[in-house]
């Protein structure tokens, strides 16, 4: 009876696993009108990549006009570090 339970629960969650997978993939974010200007989609931005990891805008000049900061996300890889040339 133990076996079936574990069985059943380690089922379950693959199966709802690969359902999230699927979701993540078709994912569409959608953006009221009145926030477009004020709201970044992560998955439409650009990524530049580099030696050490990427960089990924989400606020600077380029990206949304008049904007007061530059906010990002950087990925620094296992055992990489960034170096200004």
């Amino acid at each position: 009876m133990k076996k079936v339970t574990v069985a059943v629960l380690a089922f379950g969650f693959w199966l709802v696993g690969a359902i999230a997978d699927d979701k993540a993939q078709n994912h569409v974010a959608l953006i009221a009108p009145a926030w477009i200007g004020a709201v970044t989609d992560g998955a439409q931005l650009p990524v530049e990549q580099s030696a050490w990891g990427t960089l990924q805008w989400v606020c600077n000049e380029k990206l949304m006009p008049g904007s007061a900061q530059t906010v990002g996300f950087a990925t620094i890889l296992p055992g990489k570090h960034f170096c200004a040339k």
